[in-house]
């Protein structure tokens, strides 16, 4: 298994186009980077503008995972309010036919494609009819697209973003359950399911050593997180089983954003007690 790691960009947009295409690629290739994240916007207000964005991606070696918003885009602006499947559907067969786009006129840039899909405003129901029409959607754009799927992965993955269906860690328990982990496949940011139950979810930080685990102390703090494991409570034991057992099995795609129950980014520094909460995570 390799690790490729690429550089979302989110929120850099007018500070790569102030410094240029060309040389923000030129220094993620030098870096060892493997691409970017981007949204068809991010790439170029028009699709002439993305497709030289993706070719230059491709004259580096470098690759682009697709976000593909159904709403809401970037998080941004106002949010829309109730809205309905169908609309999200509608939304989700436009991006697809976008990411199409790209990568015929760029073959082989097409990484991934990460979906934000959906609204936390659904029902159960409407839930299940969203991900009902969404998945025979991503099949059969991965028929015509084989090269993104390879052995148990997919090539197209949910985000678990609050804002969205797979928000927290118990509707998405009960969606995967529904749809199947070898369908629904994740885009894991924890730091959302950590904000949206307030708590860190999982490993609890105490059974890392809390404040006293420093980034060098890991494989201590790992053994006496096994030790104290057998002292945690049935109904968290239960959680951990769900999460290592299904939860991430259903994971392709990963932003490693570290949060914590009360904000979705921990703030930079060395403080004891937030090292805790990110040795946690990691």
């Amino acid at each position: 298994m390799q690790l490729s790691i690429f550089v979302a960009t989110w929120g850099r947009t007018a500070m790569i186009r102030s410094r240029g295409i060309a040389s923000f690629l030129d220094e993620l290739s030098a870096r060892g980077f493997a691409g970017v994240e981007a949204t068809a916007e991010e790439l170029g207000a028009s699709l002439k503008e993305r497709v030289e964005y993706c070719r230059l991606l491709q004259a580096r070696g470098l690759r682009l995972i697709y976000a593909a918003y159904t709403s809401w885009l970037g998080y941004e602006g106002a949010h829309p309010g109730f809205t309905t499947p169908p609309e999200h559907l509608a939304a989700l067969d436009a991006e697809l036919a976008k990411a199409a786009e790209l990568e015929a006129a760029a073959p082989g840039t097409l990484a991934h494609i990460n979906i934000h899909g959906g609204c936390d405003s659904f029902d159960e129901a409407q839930a299940d009819e969203y991900y009902s029409g969404a998945l025979p959607r991503i099949d059969a754009f991965l028929a015509t697209h084989a090269h993104l799927s390879t052995g148990a992965r997919s090539g197209v993955s949910h985000e678990s973003h609050r804002g969205r269906p797979l928000f927290h860690p118990t509707p998405t328990r009960r969606l995967l359950a529904k749809h199947g982990r070898d369908r629904l496949k994740l885009t894991l940011d924890v730091s959302h399911w950590h904000v949206s139950s307030e708590r860190i979810v999982g490993p609890d930080p105490e059974a890392l050593g809390a404040a006293n685990v420093e980034w060098g102390a890991a494989e201590a703090a790992l053994a006496e997180a096994a030790r104290r494991e057998e002292e945690v409570p049935p109904g968290v034991a239960a959680e951990r089983r769900w999460l290592h057992g299904e939860a991430y099995l259903a994971v392709e795609h990963v932003h490693a954003r570290i949060g914590s129950g009360q904000s979705a980014q921990t703030p930079p520094g060395e403080d004891a007690d937030w090292n805790a909460v990110r040795r946690t995570e990691m």
